[in-house]
This record gives C-alpha cells, structure tokens and sequence, in this order.
C-alpha cells in the first residue's frame, strides 16, 4: 500500500558499505524501519546525507503487511536547518534530545500530535537567536506529555514535595528516594508554566539545571521502559559548564 507521511529520522544504522538500517519516525505510521540502498553521487536515488538523525523529510513508502521493513519509494527534506547543525550548543543540544527520543518513542501507531511537536521544536531551536539553554528541560517536559505521564502541577505549600513516581506533588516526604527537594520542586512547578514564548525568563544555575535535568531523566526511567544511560549527557554538561 502506498503512503505519503512527514517523517523525521531518529537514528540510521550502517549495514553494509552501501546499505542502511533507518529509523524513521513519521506523523502517518508512527515509529518505522527502512532498509535503505544509498549512493554517493549526485544521481543517487537516496543519499545518507538525507538520513541523519533529525532531519526532517517527506516520504513516499510502501507498508508491507507483516514485514519488518516499509520501502522508500521517494524521499526529499521539507525542512533544511541553518543552524542546528553548525552551532555547537545547538547541535549538542539536539543530540542529547535524539538519544532521549530515540530511547522513548516506542509507538508504531500515528501520534500526529506528538509528530508536530517535535517537528515544530526543533525548527524553533534551530532559528532562535534567544537563549536555548533551558530549552532541553522545556522539551522533556513538553515529550512527556506526549507519551503519558507529564507532571502534575499542583505544587502549594501544603504540597511542596514532588513526588516522581507519582508525578506529582505530594504533602508528605514520599517512603522512598524518587522525590525532588523543596528547592528542586519549586523549579520543576515553574517549569511546567514555561512555554517557548517565554523560555528565555526561565533563569536558573548551572547547578540547578543540571540538578533538574538528573531528576528529569530520573523521572523518564521511571516511566519509560528502556530509558536507561543518556550517553551524551556528559558532553551536554561539558557544553554549557
């Protein structure tokens, strides 16, 4: 069956010298896998330039019942970046984000919602001229939504605590060790009031993003069925320190 979908690439695979595995996740079919022929030349039908992570492209396939990969039969990017790839907080950033989606994004059923989120971020991150330097802890956020367990902000006195496997606040210290400090807590509650409009006015330290972000992947672990190491935070944190 032919299909046209938008789709945005989360990780390809090397094969063989001329030959891809790609994971693209598409607003149509949700999560997919490509067994991808690519060329080098300028008359190649693909190009692996196409095929890395984050770009984001129009494709016509072929779903094949019960086969493990659909076809590519045309391929183009609708969205070329100026600037994620090149900058190199923004690129780091956007790494960091592509392992984290491609550790949480299971589905092989459309979530067009989720598809435009994504999309719409990433374009957003790869034009602003603002500071981006809480955008990532604004993303997991927003994705948490998305796959089901996004926190609930109802954070008072009374309710100072928040608790992660429960997401949310709670009166007392929860009896067990997955909760945020007053300090963290507060954070997160204001967090969660943050939009893109207004990332810039979210100012926070070194110690408390990084801090936030710890208990953010926490939080996704606890939630998330193969969400374990993020192997490009070490450099995220090396990147704005």
């Amino acid at each position: 069956m032919l299909s046209k979908s938008l789709g945005i690439v989360f990780k390809s695979i090397r094969y063989d010298d001329k030959k891809l595995i790609v994971k693209i996740y598409t607003d149509q079919h949700g999560l997919q896998s490509f067994f991808v022929q690519v060329g080098k030349s300028p008359k190649s039908k693909i190009r692996s330039a196409l095929l890395q992570p984050l770009t984001q492209l129009e494709l016509e396939t072929t779903q094949r019942i019960n086969k493990q990969f659909a076809k590519i039969n045309d391929i183009r990017c609708f969205y070329h970046y100026s600037d994620l790839q090149t900058n190199i907080y923004k690129n780091t950033i956007s790494v960091f984000l592509n392992e984290v989606l491609y550790a949480s994004v299971r589905e092989e059923e459309p979530n067009e919602n989720m598809f435009h989120f994504i999309s719409a971020a990433f374009q957003w991150l790869d034009q602003s001229h603002e500071h981006i330097t809480n955008f990532h802890l604004y993303f997991l956020i927003e994705l948490s939504k998305h796959l089901g367990f996004y926190p609930q902000n109802n954070y008072t006195t009374e309710h100072p605590y928040f608790d992660l496997e429960e997401g949310a606040f709670v009166e007392k210290i929860p009896q067990h060790p997955n909760y945020l400090s007053l300090e963290s807590g507060m954070l997160l509650s204001d967090l969660l009031m943050v939009d893109l409009r207004n990332i810039r006015y979210y100012n926070i330290s070194k110690a408390e993003r990084d801090d936030l972000l710890n208990n953010l992947l926490l939080f996704y672990r606890l939630h998330v069925a193969g969400v374990h190491e993020i192997k490009s935070l070490a450099v995220l944190r090396d990147t704005f320190s």
